[in-house]
């Protein structure tokens, strides 16, 4: 609950329900089976200068964290000669053999980068019919979430240094709520305004 003397009620209340909403959205990736399974289970939570309280100007962002289950864990290594994590078959569960298989490469190494890609398709999987939970009752009302995007063709709006042309934030059209940085899935969430 937010302390009823908060000076940014909205803000905290938006803020405590993306958590809740970027929980559901793992959870769901998780349960979509197949090569998501090895997301179920997983866990989120914010990190970063929301958490540190050294936020400068408004908070409109948050960064979060994503982890594989815990139980996890003991099967990896990071193989610092060759810069790549490695799976150890041996300790691999029976019953995680067959989600692990997707990801393992030549010589044992874990494909770091298709579960990046992955867990990028499953958040557009299940952000394409999204239900915010009933929880989440500000945003429920107010949040605006939006899978159709047009790019901002204004040249300031688009970085063509590199070739392709990359897309970027901008005032002039609504963000999509779902984009990708080289971090991973970006939520763009955005509320309608209210005099509440």
């Amino acid at each position: 609950n937010v302390h009823p003397e908060c000076k940014q009620r909205k803000v905290c209340i938006c803020f405590r329900e993306t958590v809740i909403i970027q929980k559901d959205i793992l959870k769901k990736i998780g349960d979509l089976g197949g090569v998501y399974t090895i997301f179920k289970g997983a866990t989120t939570w914010p990190v970063g200068s929301i958490l540190e309280q050294s936020r400068i100007g408004f908070p409109d962002e948050m960064d979060s964290n994503v982890s594989l289950r815990e139980d996890l864990k003991n099967i990896f290594t990071f193989d610092v000669e060759n810069q790549c994590i490695r799976v150890k078959k041996n300790l691999i569960h029976q019953s995680d053999r067959r989600m692990i298989s997707h990801y393992i490469t030549e010589g044992d190494v874990f494909n770091a980068l298709m579960l990046y890609y992955n867990f990028l398709s499953g958040a557009w999987k299940v952000m394409q019919d999204y239900q915010i939970p009933s929880i989440c009752t500000y945003s429920r009302k107010h949040l605006m979430l939006n899978m159709n995007y047009v790019p901002c063709a204004r040249e300031e709006c688009m970085d063509i240094s590199q070739g392709t042309p990359v897309f970027k934030r901008c005032q002039h059209v609504p963000s999509p709520s779902l984009a990708q940085s080289k971090m991973g899935p970006v939520l763009h969430f955005t509320w309608k305004e209210t005099s509440q």
